[in-house]
């Protein structure tokens, strides 16, 4: 005898009730797999990669410091309001907490956690769905050890996307299943964690309250109550978003990267090709035996069916607001894509076959993904850590560091571990940790033309390097520059005070260096949209521990 519950047709002794130990242990054990797969997968980072990474930790910091959610950046950079989603780094912040870690190793550990917990999400999803546990356990795997993302979005740091996917797989479960407390608090917590998926959240329970059926009463208390819990938030958001002009319909995608080319590449590589081809398959079989019997399929899957159609439009050239088609929409298509090809898998004629398949899958993604994160997003080695150390301890807490830079987007970030001494020290650099492009755009302008003042000492002529390198340290405000590069030591007007074999080096400059909030308040008075500087007070001295 079977029973037909959402279009599968699933053995009857996997829905008959058992013992929570017996019916989920195999979850629970798989799940531990994968958090340990993840865990190994990042070992080799002395702190997490790329830019998101650095501005993550700065709020961690500041949460930590400040004990409450921030107006601003301050004091870091204070004239940049605070509107960023913070779920995950509440996590983060209990983590340096427990741990003793710093954070940046908070917010890796953390991430990584948040990592394998989409594993569990997927498969509470998939079994809600399709009321079969070798479906959701195949959707545990090929998030786990086969779908390209999310594991590769370590590489990005883009932890709070992570963190905001796992709440929504629940949050979906929640919808499906009728549970409205279950819905209403993580609805709040993605409101928090992630603006994009708390949007895709409100689309499908849009689309949920359009499809014909019952549950829609669970649904609306849930979400709405969920809103409201998140309301005060959400409002100091829009409003600073109205006033910043960051909501708006565009038709094109505005990025010269967004080509087909790119595209392919963020849907790749071949593996994710062939799990792609198989999540098309199981939707291809559901819908059409949802056609053929539209009675026996539930309202929450009618619902995911479209919501998960749309999702596969939002990887057209179209964006809606700051969301970019790229990065919101391919980095997330993997959820619909696990659970339809773990349907699709289950539903083979011989189950031998669907086994051998994704065994073939799981083998093929651990030899590919056990370097999943990308070499040229590493910022931060060990040596850095060690260097970052001796900054926290020897030099003054006021203190303006020049880093080297490199081109990003429209902004320029930190070249290497410099960039980290903002998060991990709480000194200042130059150029800061990325969220200074939220600023005014004075602010923006400001350290813009520093960071093209610095990119260019890498291609400056040792006749003019030093009287450059000494000027933009002056308008910059800094006292030390932290670098890579041994060619200040030719330079007069800077003393060597720290240096390593693995090639980090800090330098102390022998002028006086501006008070660093001024540097950090917009004003557009002073040379080049520079900073009235006889405003400032008393320049720094010179000096501390050594």
């Amino acid at each position: 005898m079977a029973v037909e519950a959402d279009c599968l047709v699933i053995p009857e002794p996997l829905v008959k009730n058992r013992h929570w130990t017996s019916l989920h242990l195999p979850a629970v054990v798989l799940f531990g797999l994968i958090l340990l797969w993840r865990l190994a997968q990042v070992q080799h980072l002395a702190l997490p990669a790329w830019v998101d990474s650095v501005h993550h930790a700065l709020l961690v910091r500041l949460l930590l410091e400040q004990g409450q959610i921030p107006a601003t950046w301050a004091p870091y950079l204070p004239d940049v309001p605070f509107y960023y989603h913070f779920g995950f780094h509440l996590t983060a912040a209990a983590v340096t907490v427990l741990t003793g870690l710093n954070v940046g190793q908070s917010v890796l550990l953390a991430g990584q956690v948040w990592q394998a917990a989409m594993a569990p999400g997927v498969y509470l999803l998939s079994l809600t769905i399709w009321k079969d546990r070798l479906a959701a356990l195949m959707a545990m795997l090929l998030v786990g050890f086969v779908s390209q993302m999310p594991a590769y979005a370590t590489t990005w740091g883009r932890y709070t996307l992570l963190a905001g996917l796992v709440l929504l797989s629940l949050a979906l479960t929640a919808a499906i299943a009728g549970r409205p407390l279950l819905l209403a608090g993580l609805t709040a917590a993605i409101a928090i964690t992630h603006y994009y998926t708390f949007l895709l959240l409100l689309l499908f329970v849009a689309i949920r309250l359009v499809v014909p059926g019952g549950g829609k009463r669970q649904v609306v208390w849930g979400s709405v109550a969920g809103v409201l819990l998140a309301s005060p938030w959400l409002i100091w958001v829009l409003w600073q978003a109205l006033n910043r002009r960051l909501l708006y319909v565009a038709a094109g995608p505005q990025s010269a990267d967004y080509t087909p080319e790119y595209m392919a590449y963020l849907l790749g590589p071949a593996r994710n090709y062939v799990l792609l081809a198989l999540a098309l398959m199981g939707l291809v079989i559901v819908i059409r035996r949802v056609w053929q019997n539209p009675a026996a399929a539930s309202p929450g899957l009618i619902a995911l069916l479209v919501w998960s159609g749309l999702l596969i439009a939002f990887l057209g050239p179209w964006r809606l607001g700051p969301f970019r088609p790229d990065l919101h929409a391919a980095l997330v298509i993997f959820l619909p894509a696990v659970l339809f090809a773990g349907a699709a898998l289950r539903q083979m004629r011989r189950p031998l076959l669907g086994g051998l398949v994704i065994a073939v899958l799981v083998v093929w993604g651990i030899i590919q993904t056990r370097d999943i994160v990308n070499p040229a997003t590493i910022l931060a080695t060990p040596a850095d850590v060690t260097a970052l150390d001796w900054v926290a301890a020897n030099t003054p807490p006021q203190a303006v560091f020049l880093i080297d830079v490199a081109p990003w987007e429209s902004q320029w970030r930190g070249a290497d571990g410099g960039w980290w001494i903002t998060p991990l020290t709480g000194r200042p650099t130059v150029i800061p940790p990325a969220v200074y492009g939220w600023g005014s755009p004075a602010l923006v302008d400001r350290f813009r033309a520093l960071g093209v003042r610095i990119y260019a000492l890498r291609q400056a002529d040792n006749a003019v390097y030093c009287q450059r390198l000494a000027a933009v340290m002056a308008d910059a405000g800094a006292m030390y520059y932290y670098t890579r590069s041994p060619r200040p030591e030719q330079c007069a007007g800077l003393q060597p005070v720290y240096r390593q074999p693995q090639g980090v080096f800090i330098y102390r400059s022998n002028y006086s260096a501006v008070m660093p909030e001024c540097l950090y308040r917009a004003s557009t008075e002073g040379p080049n949209g520079g900073f009235p500087l006889k405003t400032c007070g008393n320049d720094i001295q010179n000096g501390g521990a050594e």
